[in-house]
């Protein structure tokens, strides 16, 4: 079982200029059946003047560096083991991707399309947003206006439900951190497959 804990994001530029953001801190990620970390560090800009640096290592229960990273968070990864010379490749961004995210606000292809609309899912699904669905079609004063009726929607039903237990997932306790999580309990497989949702709740 890993746990892994997130680096800090700094957006720049949110009023005037390009906007771009950097990573800063370390990610370290804890096998807890082997004991093995991985700690990954994110360069942050005012270090290197590149905001996308990243270095590490794996390291075994006892504390041994085993494995060294380097590369590029937002094209590439290489590793090498402890005592040989020779990098290796673990991930590479294709040219064309790159290109492609230039155009679409810094989106790859594969993260445009997360947000395609698909048939027969869950009606609380979040391509189902119409406020989202509304930016798509450029209706931007659509969009805001959906927005707002949401929210109210949204606060609505909490007051009218404070103890709601979510239809999909239930809470409980990692044995290694003790720390709450919510853990699917099955059931939306079987009812895309039914085409029956009449459990869900109509949050849009």
């Amino acid at each position: 079982i890993d746990k892994f804990e997130a680096p800090t994001t700094t957006i720049h530029n949110i009023i005037l200029g390009q906007l771009w953001n950097d990573q800063e801190g370390t990610i370290t990620i804890t096998n807890h059946q082997t004991g093995d970390t991985g700690c990954l560090y994110f360069i942050p800009y005012k270090t290197t003047k590149h905001f996308t640096k990243i270095k590490g290592d794996v390291m075994d229960k006892d504390g041994v560096t085993r494995v060294q990273i380097k590369g590029d968070w937002t094209s590439n990864y290489t590793y090498r083991k402890v005592g040989e010379e020779a990098w290796n490749d673990v991930w590479n961004l294709p040219a064309d991707i790159l290109e492609d995210k230039k155009k679409y606000y810094g989106f790859s292809t594969f993260a445009i399309q997360l947000n395609e609309e698909e048939e027969g899912v869950a009606p609380t699904d979040s391509r189902n947003r119409p406020d989202q669905r509304c930016l798509e079609r450029g209706d931007v004063e659509g969009a805001a206006e959906e927005k707002l009726r949401l929210e109210e929607k949204q606060r609505a039903r909490r007051k009218a439900a404070k103890n709601a237990e979510p239809q999909w997932f239930t809470m409980q306790e990692d044995p290694d951190t003790h720390e709450q999580y919510h853990m699917y309990k099955g059931g939306y497989w079987r009812a895309k497959l039914k085409q029956d949702f009449s459990n869900s709740p109509d949050i849009f």
